[in-house]
């Protein structure tokens, strides 16, 4: 049972499923506890392979494409998502995309080896699904931005090196009027990152919010096109709702794999609970979500490969992967019993990670408004 992938793939899965299991398993719950994550292990996790898989060679990175990816945001989440996160390539990929030659070389390199850290600041406070509505200016002063505004929900912020910010450059526009900004984080006074957030999911991955106050960038860190930042956004983040919902995948066979190791050691009513047709079916229903999200998660990784177009297939694998995800993991609570509401057993952390998935990057219901009016046409 698994969507078929090439010898070459199986081993990219193999080199992640290992380094997941003997580097990431042993710490995740202590480093959960604490509310913060070992950053010495960015760096590891790039002399692996396991960051800036899409990034050229040429540029430091590994020159693999969406569906290594993938695979790799599926294993390494299936223990720790957290780390997942880490993985993530966000702020790479609107460099692979729409950086400059000077941007690719002076920043991708760096980013790719774990050297630093990175950090994309799109929502506000009362801008989330709404991104055409953000408030953040950027006027222009000879041959600076000056920026001001706030953004929440920062993953990183507090240890990046290098932040995306989104900010208005034609006001009274909405998406025409959005320009993408680099900022140097560790050298700029203008820009403050403000106490993590205290979330409900992903202990080890704080989110902030930072707040901009006459924050200074030079000319040459407008990323992209002046007012094309909207539509520039839109494009990475088709290929990154893909590494959301692999991340969704890999949470899923994470709680699935703990339930049924679970199922065989467990004993109630004199026998195991993995011989009750009740559990069974859990079990079978929990399967059969799996198969549809990889499914799902593959092909839109497969139709970016290939150069076709892939946004409502990318929306469909967000979508149901990170609803599988919350349906799989409260499956593997439940099947714990009072156990799995502890964390003693990692399903608790797959439970509160999996909400998160449905939420960000475009929640749910964004999704279906993205296939309804792709699918209408």
């Amino acid at each position: 049972m698994t969507v078929p992938v090439s010898q070459e793939y199986e081993a990219v899965r193999k080199t992640a499923r290992e380094y997941a299991q003997n580097e990431l398993k042993p710490i995740y719950r202590e480093y959960n506890e604490k509310g913060e994550f070992p950053y010495d292990l960015v760096e590891d996790m790039a002399e692996v392979g396991l960051r800036g898989i899409m990034v050229p060679v040429e540029y430091g990175g590994v020159g693999m494409d969406m569906l290594s990816h993938a695979i790799v945001m599926e294993e390494v989440s299936a223990v720790w998502p957290s780390a997942g996160i880490k993985m993530d390539e966000g702020l790479m990929r609107y460099l692979r995309m729409f950086g400059t030659e000077e941007q690719k070389e002076r920043y991708l390199p760096k980013l790719c080896s774990g050297e630093y850290v990175d950090a994309i600041a799109l929502s506000e406070p009362d801008y989330g699904s709404d991104f055409a509505g953000i408030e953040t200016t950027a006027e222009r002063d000879g041959d600076e931005y000056v920026l001001n505004g706030s953004k929440m929900w920062v993953t990183n912020a507090g240890k990046s090196d290098l932040m995306v910010v989104t900010a208005k450059t034609d006001q009274p526009e909405r998406h025409r009027g959005i320009s993408l900004f680099l900022i140097e984080t560790q050298n700029n006074d203008g820009c403050t990152v403000e106490p993590g957030i205290d979330m409900m999911g992903f202990d080890a991955s704080e989110s902030h919010e930072v707040v901009l106050d006459d924050c200074r960038v030079p000319e040459e860190n407008l990323l992209g096109e002046e007012n094309g930042g909207f539509y520039h956004t839109m494009k990475m983040l088709e290929e990154n709702r893909v590494s959301v919902a692999a991340r969704g995948l890999g949470i899923a066979v994470g709680a699935y794999d703990a339930s049924k190791q679970y199922i065989t050691e467990r004993e109630q009513f004199g026998k195991k609970i993995g011989e009750f047709q009740a559990i069974q079916h859990k079990i079978a229903d929990m399967a059969v979500q799996i198969e549809n999200s990889k499914h799902l998660v593959y092909n839109a990784a497969r139709l970016c490969d290939d150069g076709e177009p892939f946004d409502t297939e990318a929306s469909m694998a967000k979508l149901y992967a990170s609803e599988a995800a919350h349906d799989v993991a409260s499956e593997a609570v439940q099947i714990h019993g009072g156990y799995g509401y502890t964390k003693e057993f990692p399903v608790q952390m797959f439970f509160r990670d999996a909400k998160g998935i449905e939420i960000y990057e475009g929640t749910s219901e964004i999704q279906k408004n993205v296939i309804a009016k792709n699918v209408m046409e």
